[in-house]
């Protein structure tokens, strides 16, 4: 589980009813990643793209051992997990995008005040957001991900304040096949909403009775 561009794992132990939906601690094993500069991990004074953050999830995956996994990342931490499922398919069993686009854009130098403002609430590293600026490229994901067979589920909130609720910024997840996006009564929180939450639900389940055919 990737959290969004500024928090840490601890975003995900906090919403125990996902948890419980996806069966986290029953069926299943569960683990968030802190990326770098958040949460405990370190912050490095280079290698902030989003190849680098995919670097982190190659990590803690190759570390545990992960072979099979139901890969879930919100807001940016959905980009970053949709890039290591391009990248690495036969360990994806299914992708959750919580609200984000199928790619990651340029960050100008007033997101760095912007993000700023959210340090005392969130913990990151102090020069967090001014490393991420620096190394900005746009990266598109919709060509890689095309060639990903299996499912995709992006959760799109509906309501002011989430990142999808236009129909021209959910409209790019048309260009990858696979991609199923599920409209939730929410701003951006989409995995706290029970409407998310029954939807991956859901697919957990045909995951789960896909791998044991």
């Amino acid at each position: 589980m990737i959290p969004g561009m500024l928090d840490h794992a601890g975003y995900w132990v906090e919403l125990d009813d996902f948890l419980d939906a996806v069966g986290v601690g029953t069926t299943r094993d569960g683990c968030a990643i802190s990326l770098r500069g958040r949460g405990g991990s370190s912050a490095p004074d280079t290698g902030w793209t989003a190849d680098d953050h995919v670097g982190d999830i190659e990590s803690v995956v190759t570390h545990l051992g992960i072979q099979r996994a139901l890969l879930v990342g919100w807001s940016a931490g959905g980009l970053y997990a949709a890039a290591f499922c391009a990248k690495h398919p036969s360990v994806v069993a299914g992708l959750v995008v919580g609200d984000y686009y199928p790619f990651l854009p340029q960050f100008g130098e007033s997101w760095i005040e912007q993000a700023a403002d959210l340090r005392t609430q969130l913990g990151f590293a102090e020069r967090l957001p001014e490393h991420i600026v620096r190394e900005s490229v746009r990266t598109d994901l919709s060509s890689s991900l095309a060639n990903y067979s299996g499912p995709i589920l992006v959760l799109r909130g509906t309501q002011p304040g989430a990142m999808l609720a236009s129909e021209r910024a959910f409209v790019t997840w048309n260009r990858v096949p696979s991609a199923v996006v599920h409209d939730v009564d929410s701003a951006h929180e989409v995995f706290e909403h029970p409407d998310g939450q029954a939807a991956c639900a859901r697919l957990a389940l045909q995951i789960d009775a896909g791998d044991s055919t």
